[in-house]
This record gives structure tokens, C-alpha cells and sequence, in this order.
């Protein structure tokens, strides 16, 4: 049986089911009620945007550790990971 692969759009939008603990939903709710996204879905975009460069982020790391010869299961022991937020440099000279 072949598959068949459904082009989507960028701005397609997919169905998504999130089960959150409570507290962390009184968050999400929060956050949309003083408008600090748009919507729940920015919020949301924003938190995968996250993940994402963690992520990658990590992949990078154990990319280099393994070429100085740290096996997988080392490399994941010993990672420390922190999130790091940046602006773009446009964002600070209209704030100045």
C-alpha cells in the first residue's frame, strides 16, 4: 500500500489536543485574559517556537559531545538545559 502525502499551506491550520494539569491551564488562561499574546493560539506558537530552538539547541550539543567521544546516554546525564530569551535588534532601537 502506498501513502499519499497531503500538501498543506503554511497558514493551514491542523487540529491539536493539549491536556493540560490545572495550574498550568489557570496559566494559559491568565495570559489570555492580560493579553500578553493575541490568542491562545500565539501563545501556543510561541511555546512550540521555544521547544523548537530548544531542541535543536540540545541536538547541537550532543552532536559536539559525541565528537569528543561522550556516548548518548552520558551526554543526556550530564545536560543542564535553561531557556534564553532574545529580542530582535529591530525591537531594541525602536524602544530606544
Amino acid at each position: 500500500m502506498s501513502s499519499v502525502r497531503v500538501r498543506r499551506l503554511s497558514q493551514q491550520r491542523l487540529p491539536l489536543t493539549i491536556t493540560l494539569e490545572p495550574s498550568k491551564f489557570a496559566f494559559v488562561e491568565a495570559c489570555a485574559r492580560e493579553r500578553r499574546f493575541k490568542s491562545v493560539d500565539d501563545f501556543f506558537d510561541a511555546a512550540l517556537a521555544i521547544f523548537r530552538n530548544h531542541v535543536e539547541a540540545l541536538n547541537a550539543y550532543i552532536e559536539i559531545e559525541e565528537s569528543k567521544g561522550a556516548s548518548f546516554e552520558e551526554i543526556l546525564r550530564s545536560a543542564q538545559c535553561e531557556i534564553v530569551f532574545t529580542r530582535q535588534e529591530e525591537e531594541e532601537e525602536e524602544e530606544r
